[in-house]
């Protein structure tokens, strides 16, 4: 299972042709990610050309010929939209070199480009996209981006890439300093407290798909969308230090989860 925790519904539970695409689909998303941090001489005119090329024959210069053959299987397989790929393409200069996001408006327009449009490809393999539930779908990818990038914030903080909004930083008294290492300083726990309620109420507005998606998908869902709230619900009992370990969730609240998503409601349970 992916350790990003980025999004849901990678190899579980995925099976036969579904699985393949979802897999291609995920390792195109990946391996654009890490051709990304690795290259920081790549201009914004760069990822624009390649994303042009992606528009129109689901090809790129970028990334690795197996990759992207993958990738078009699975777009001719499934009837995908390239769009989506391309989108992603325009959207990966942000992971070149420091990067940061005026408020909260500009930073979930990044993660829709970069996070979103890899969700409603994932969906439609799921044969969930219809429009009412793309708006679920795009929440659900956000809570997932940004639950990632908290669990990776030291690495991140490091590369001097924030996926904080300044204003809220500014308003908190946060410096990019401060998120480089441990322990938090009481400033900097508001400050993640605040990205917990914005995660949590992207997984709020998702919930509707639970009711939605095929009997598979749904089960794989509701593990998915429990254990994502458990991660939130880690970071805070762990007092919002993300720093001196990794967050991960207990044997016990693994098997909470698992009990939860198969015999209890999807509910928000706090610590």
């Amino acid at each position: 299972m992916t350790q990003t925790h980025e999004h849901p519904f990678y190899d579980d539970p995925w099976v036969g042709d579904q699985a393949d695409a979802a897999a291609a689909i995920w390792d195109w998303h990946s391996a654009l990610h890490r051709k990304a941090l690795a290259a920081p001489d790549l201009e914004v005119e760069d990822f624009q050309l390649e994303a042009e090329r992606v528009r129109v024959e689901m090809t790129t210069r970028l990334l690795e010929e197996s990759v992207q053959e993958r990738a078009r299987s699975a777009v001719s397989r499934w009837s995908l939209d390239p769009n989506l790929f391309a989108i992603q393409m325009e959207a990966a200069v942000v992971f070149t070199g420091p990067t940061s996001f005026a408020d909260k408006q500009e930073l979930l327009a990044f993660v829709d480009r970069w996070a979103a449009s890899l969700g409603r490809l994932l969906i439609s393999v799921a044969g969930s996209n219809r429009e009412w539930q793309i708006p679920w779908v795009d929440a659900l990818s956000r809570g997932f981006f940004l639950l990632g990038r908290m669990l990776a914030l030291p690495s991140d903080a490091v590369r001097g890439q924030v996926f904080f909004p300044q204003d809220e930083m500014e308003f908190f008294g946060v410096t990019l300093s401060e998120l480089t290492s441990a322990p938090p300083s009481d400033d900097v726990r508001k400050l993640l407290w605040k990205q917990c309620v914005r995660i949590r109420d992207q997984f709020a507005q998702a919930l509707p798909l639970a009711e939605e998606l095929p009997r598979k998908q749904a089960a794989g869902f509701r593990r998915w969308w429990l254990g994502g709230l458990e991660m939130v619900n880690t970071i805070e009992r762990k007092d919002y230090d993300v720093w001196s370990e990794p967050i991960t969730l207990s044997p016990f609240h693994r098997a909470q989860v698992r009990y939860q998503s198969r015999f209890g409601r999807l509910t928000f349970k706090r610590k």
